[in-house]
C-alpha cells in the first residue's frame, strides 16, 4: 500500500519496470490523481456555478447520502451524491453534462431552498454506453437551480467530469480514428508491432477524446487477446490527438481494432487492419517460395505453423488458413494427378494459373477425394497444357494443419478447350476450361439478382441446370438469361399496370431513386406523425402465394409497415431494413391485399418511408383478345420439344400435345408472368410428330 500526504500534490507518478527472463524489459508509467473528501458533499456546501459554462473534475467515492435527500432520478438506491448551484442572469436553457464520468451516474435538478422540499425539475440515468447522463432545463431569470450528481448505488463511485452550460449542447457525434502506420496487410517476422494514428471529435460541441483503445484478436470478431488503452495527456481531453502504441502478435494472422472513445461515451466507427505474424515454417508457406514438382513424386512438409497471405484465395471456399505451395509446369498437353492420401490432416487442395497471389484464376480444386473418406484427403486429376506454369496450393480444412504428403504423376494426353459465355444477367461457373479427351465437365448458370436461366445455346441447346457434357472436341457454350417476370413491378412509372388503389393521408408513388430492380418502385406517401398511407388491391385470385420485395427505413418499433389480407395484419416491418422479399400463401377467391406504413406521435428516422417492388399475385385474369397467345416449338439436342408461350400477363394457360392433332393430352399449366411462359414435353423424345396447343381454362 502506498500512503500519500493529505495535502500536497494533486496527483503522483509511478513508474513500473517489467523484466522475464530471455525478453526485452518494459517500462510504464502512470499517473494516479490524489483526490480528497469532496468539499461539496453537503446540499449545503454546493458549489456555486459562474454564469458562464464550467468544467468540474472531481471524484465522488468519499461522498455519502443525507438525511431527508431525495431519490435521485426516483432511483431508491442513488448514493455519494455531489452538489452545485447555478443561478440564472436571465431566461435560458442549460446543460448539466456528465458525460466522460467512469461511473454510472444520476444527474438531477431541483429548485427550492432546502433539502427537504426540493422540487424536481429534470433528471436523467447513465446507461451502458454513456456512463454520465446529461440533462437540458429551461432555467428562469433570478431562480437558483440545485444540482446533484449521485452513483446509482452505494457502490458506485469514480471521476465525476461535470459540464454546465447555458445554451450548451451535448456531444452527440462519434469521434473519428484513423490508423497512419503500419499498412493493413502488412508481414513481419518479430511479435512485437508499433502502431500509430489520429483521433478526432469533431464539431460541434466536441467533448474532447478520452481515449483510444487497440485490441488485437486471431481473427476479426474472435474475443482479443490484448488490449491497449491509450489516453491522451488531459483531463478534459484534446478534440484532435495523435497516438501510438506497440501491440503483441499471435502467431498467424492477427486483427488489430482501433476504437476512439469521447468524454460524452461516443464511439468512433473501429478502424480494422491485418498484421501477419509469420514465424519461418514451412519454407513454402509463401506463394513465392513454392516448391517445383517434378513429373511424378511425393512432397511432404508440416503445415502447424505455416500461415495464410494478404490476398490470398479461400481454397475450395473454405478459408483455412495454414497453406504451402507447390509449382509445375507441363512439358506437354496431358493431366496432372494430385492427391493428398497419408496427410495428417483435413486438406483442401487447389489448383491456380497467375503469377502472384492475389490474382490468381483457379483451375480446379476439392476438398475431400469422396464424400466420407477417412482422414479427409483431397484429389484432382487437371487438364494442363504445355509450358504452361500451375500453382498448387495445400491448405488445412477450418486452418487445420499438420503433415502433407502430397502426390503428384504427369500423363500426356489430348486436351480440348471449351469455351463458355453468358449473356446479361449472370455468370456461368467454371469459366472456360481446359478438359481431357472423354473426360466430363460441369456448369452452373449463375444467375444475378432478379434474373433467370432461360437456356444453354452453341455446340448443343440444353434447359438443364447445372449442365454435365463429356467433352470430344472443343466446344462453345452460352447461358442465356432473362429478367425475372411479375404481377407488377412498377415499371410503367405509376401504380397504372393494374388495379391499385391508395388511401391514408396521402397516396403511394412510383419513383425511381429507391429500386429493387429495374428502374422503378413504389413508396409510401410523405405522412407526418399520427397519420398513414396505405397501398390496396382487390381482385379474384387462384391458389397460390403472393410474394414481393420490400424495404423500410423508419423509426425502429414505432414507425411501421404492415402487409394484411382482408383486413387480417399479417406481418410488419420498422427501422432500417434493406431490401428483402416475403412470401405468403392464398387461398383461391376475392381477396384484398393493403400495405400500410404507420406512424406514431413522436420522432421520425432514417428516409421515413416504405417500399414495394416486385409483386406477385396469383391472380384469375379475364381473358383478353388484345394479347392473343403465340407459340413456339424448339427441339432440345437431346430430342425433347419445348414450346415458348407469349402471351397474356398473369394468365394461366393449358399445354396439350397431339399426335394426330385430333387426340389431345395435357402435360403442362403454366402462369404466364409479364406475358411468357415455357413449357417442356418430356414425352417428345420418341414421338415421331407431335401438334401442340395452350389454351385458357373455364375459371
Amino acid at each position: 500500500m502506498l500512503n500519500v500526504p493529505a495535502t500536497g500534490p494533486d496527483s503522483i507518478t509511478l513508474k513500473f519496470v517489467i523484466t522475464a527472463p530471455g525478453e526485452d524489459p518494459s517500462t510504464n508509467l502512470i499517473t494516479y490523481q490524489i483526490v480528497g473528501p469532496p468539499a461539496n458533499d453537503m446540499f449545503t456546501n454546493a458549489i456555486k456555478v459562474p454564469v458562464a459554462a464550467a468544467y468540474y473534475l472531481s471524484n465522488n467515492k468519499l461522498a455519502t447520502r443525507e438525511v431527508n435527500e431525495p431519490n435521485h432520478g426516483g432511483v431508491t438506491t442513488s448514493s455519494k451524491s455531489l452538489w452545485w448551484r447555478y443561478t440564472a442572469n436571465a431566461n435560458t436553457n442549460v446543460l448539466v453534462d456528465a458525460g466522460g464520468s467512469d461511473f454510472r451516474a444520476i444527474v438531477a435538478v431541483y429548485t427550492n431552498n432546502s433539502l427537504a422540499s426540493l422540487g424536481s425539475v429534470a433528471s436523467g440515468i447513465g446507461g451502458i454506453s454513456r456512463l454520465g447522463p446529461y440533462v437540458r432545463f429551461d432555467a428562469k431569470n433570478g431562480v437558483t437551480y440545485h444540482i446533484a450528481v449521485a452513483g446509482y448505488d452505494n457502490l458506485t463511485a469514480g471521476t465525476l467530469r461535470l459540464y454546465i452550460a447555458p445554451g450548451g449542447q451535448p456531444d452527440t457525434n462519434a469521434p473519428t480514428v484513423t490508423v497512419t502506420t503500419p499498412p493493413n496487410g502488412i508481414i513481419v517476422t518479430t511479435n512485437r508491432l508499433s502502431v500509430a494514428g489520429i483521433a478526432v471529435d469533431p464539431q460541434p460541441n466536441p467533448a474532447g477524446i478520452q481515449d483510444v483503445r487497440i485490441s488485437v484478436s486471431a481473427v476479426p470478431g474472435a474475443a482479443p487477446s490484448s488490449t491497449i488503452v491509450v489516453n491522451p495527456r488531459s483531463l478534459i481531453g484534446p478534440i484532435s490527438t495523435n497516438w501510438s502504441a506497440i501491440v503483441g502478435l499471435l502467431p498467424g494472422a492477427n486483427n488489430i481494432q482501433v476504437v476512439a472513445r469521447d468524454f460524452a461515451g461516443n464511439l468512433s466507427v473501429p478502424v480494422n487492419i491485418r498484421a501477419l505474424y509469420r514465424q519461418l515454417e514451412p519454407a513454402n508457406d509463401f506463394f513465392v517460395n513454392a516448391f517445383t514438382l517434378t513429373n511424378a513424386g511425393i512432397s511432404s512438409v508440416n503445415t502447424l505453423t505455416a500461415t495464410k497471405e494478404t490476398g490470398e484465395p479461400n481454397h475450395v471456399g473454405n478459408a483455412g488458413g495454414k497453406s504451402a505451395w507447390w509449382k509445375f509446369t507441363a512439358p506437354s498437353d496431358g493431366v496432372l494427378y494430385l492427391n493428398t492420401t497419408n496427410s495428417t490432416f483435413d486438406t483442401l487442395l487447389a489448383v491456380y494459373t497467375g503469377s502472384t497471389v492475389s490474382s490468381l484464376t483457379e483451375i480446379a480444386s476439392n476438398d475431400d477425394a469422396y464424400d466420407g473418406i477417412a482422414g479427409g484427403s483431397s484429389l484432382l486429376n487437371v487438364a494442363v497444357r504445355s509450358n504452361v506454369t500451375y500453382r498448387v496450393a495445400v491448405d488445412g480444412f477450418d486452418g487445420d494443419g499438420g503433415v502433407v504428403f502430397l502426390t503428384n504423376n504427369f500423363t500426356a494426353a489430348t486436351v480440348y478447350h471449351v469455351t463458355v459465355t453468358s449473356g446479361a444477367g449472370g455468370s456461368v461457373l467454371p469459366g472456360s476450361s481446359d478438359v481431357v479427351s472423354n473426360g466430363t465437365l460441369t456448369l452452373t448458370a449463375v444467375p444475378d439478382p432478379y434474373f433467370l436461366f432461360d437456356i444453354w445455346s452453341g455446340a448443343l441447346s440444353s434447359l438443364s441446370n447445372p449442365l454435365t457434357v463429356t467433352v470430344t472436341s472443343n466446344l462453345t457454350l452460352n447461358a442465356a438469361f432473362k429478367a425475372a417476370a411479375y404481377t407488377d413491378g412498377f415499371e410503367t412509372g405509376g401504380l397504372t399496370n393494374i388495379a391499385w388503389t391508395t388511401g391514408g393521408a396521402q397516396p403511394w408513388i412510383v419513383q425511381t431513386n429507391v429500386v429493387a430492380a429495374g428502374r422503378f418502385a413504389a413508396r409510401s406517401g410523405f405522412i407526418t406523425h399520427n397519420q398513414s398511407s396505405s397501398l390496396f388491391f382487390t381482385g379474384n385470385f387462384s391458389s397460390g402465394f403472393i410474394t414481393f420485395d420490400y424495404k423500410i427505413s423508419s423509426e425502429p418499433n414505432f414507425d411501421t409497415l404492415r402487409f394484411f389480407i382482408d383486413g387480417v395484419e399479417i406481418a410488419k416491418w420498422s427501422g432500417e431494413v434493406g431490401w428483402a422479399n416475403y412470401a405468403y400463401g392464398v387461398g383461391a377467391g376475392t381477396h384484398t391485399v393493403e400495405w400500410r406504413y404507420t406512424k406514431d406521435p413522436t420522432l421520425s428516422a432514417g428516409a421515413d418511408a416504405a417500399y414495394l417492388d416486385n409483386v406477385i399475385l396469383p391472380l384469375v385474369v379475364p381473358v383478353s383478345t388484345l394479347a392473343p397467345a403465340r407459340l413456339t416449338v424448339r427441339r432440345l439436342t437431346d430430342g425433347t420439344a419445348f414450346v415458348d408461350l407469349q402471351g397474356q400477363p398473369d394468365q394461366t394457360y393449358v399445354f396439350q400435345s397431339s399426335s394426330d392433332a385430333v387426340n389431345w393430352s395435357s402435360f403442362s399449366t403454366n402462369v404466364a408472368l409479364g406475358g411468357f411462359t415455357r413449357a417442356v414435353d418430356v414425352n417428345s423424345r420418341t414421338a415421331p410428330k407431335s401438334f401442340y396447343r395452350a389454351f385458357v381454362p373455364a375459371h
